[in-house]
């Protein structure tokens, strides 16, 4: 497909224009002379509102990776980000406005955001995250008031707060707070009459679906990402109280979070599930994974911290800790 052949060009950091000229009078040459004549058409595609929509995020995502198009492609895109369409047009819309990489794509994002239901505005600060240009601008977007701080969860804050990037974790920690200047001693010692509350299961189950499902599984629910928490059901209530509000005092094999920068300038956060010889497999806070291969990596950094945010405690009260601490000691 020719979105996989500009992928490929671009972690060789070139262009099909520069293969070109390099290569005047052969078959690719001559498959290159007809990549203007592929994405003018897709244009039309893209800008017809009588085509499919999968058809035209497709066509738009074949335009995103073409610097003379990727304007035309954020148009098609935004047009796409609306209530009427489908989940997977947008979440497939939202992807296609990051691989473009374009400088726009934070304004796009917030433009269309009154627009977007819950889950797609996770997928989109994912998208924004994603990038440091992009994180940065995440962050003016929040203070300009365009996107509600409270529309980023803790772990979504925490990786802003700890961005590899200077001026990313600087502006971030002037509008967001992880605990103010609150130790994570003195939280967990705030919190620890939770200890001596009658902890209500059915209850709890509401707590874990509201902050822990997406990354820990526990029977059927959550996601494979964290350890599987069935393994704590005989913890004590002292050590899983510890866990959940300083999650870095221990972390287990494994699970420490890392970043890696791609030569397109995209960043992928999260834990290094697998290795081979020429790829890494990266297994991100969502549950998704991305097999990356290492000639695609300029730098990987090990943040030293759990993928587990700091920060759970801002969404429970004493009681609803007491409650998940039940839950999670239930078998």
């Amino acid at each position: 497909m020719l979105s996989e052949f500009f992928d490929t060009v671009a972690r060789k950091t070139t262009s099909w224009r520069e293969l070109l000229k390099t290569n005047e009078a052969d078959v690719l040459a001559e498959r290159l002379r007809s990549i203007p004549d592929r994405l003018a058409s897709a244009k039309r595609i893209g800008g017809d509102s009588n085509q499919p929509e999968a058809v035209r995020v497709a066509a738009a995502g074949l335009l995103a990776r073409d610097d003379s198009f990727r304007a035309d492609a954020l148009k098609i895109l935004a047009a796409l980000l609306v209530p009427k369409s489908s989940a997977d047009i947008q979440r497939s819309a939202i992807r296609a406005l990051g691989v473009s990489g374009h400088v726009e794509v934070p304004n796009v994002i917030a433009e269309v955001w009154p627009g977007l239901g819950p889950e797609m505005r996770l997928v989109a600060l994912d998208e924004l995250l994603g990038r440091e240009p992009w994180a940065l601008a995440l962050v003016g977007l929040v203070e300009q008031g365009r996107i509600s701080p409270n529309a980023l969860d803790a772990s979504r804050r925490g990786r802003l707060l700890r961005h590899g990037s200077g001026r990313v974790k600087q502006a971030a920690a002037k509008i967001f707070s992880e605990g103010g200047t609150t130790s994570r001693a003195e939280v967990v010692q705030r919190f620890r009459p939770a200890l001596a509350l009658a902890g209500d299961a059915s209850r709890g189950g509401i707590v874990f679906n509201k902050l822990c499902v997406t990354c820990h599984k526990r029977g059927e629910q959550g996601n494979d990402v964290g350890p599987n928490l069935q393994s704590v059901v005989n913890h004590p209530a002292e050590k899983l109280l510890v866990s959940i509000l300083d999650p870095n005092a221990s972390i287990e094999p494994g699970y420490t979070a890392y970043s890696a920068q791609l030569s397109d300038g995209e960043e992928i956060y999260g834990i290094v599930s697998a290795e081979t010889g020429n790829s890494l497999v990266m297994k991100q806070a969502d549950g998704k994974t991305r097999t990356l291969l290492r000639s695609g990596i300029t730098a990987l950094r090990s943040a030293n911290l759990s993928l587990m945010p700091e920060g759970l405690e801002a969404g429970m009260s004493p009681q609803e800790l007491a409650d998940l601490i039940r839950f999670l000691q239930t078998p």
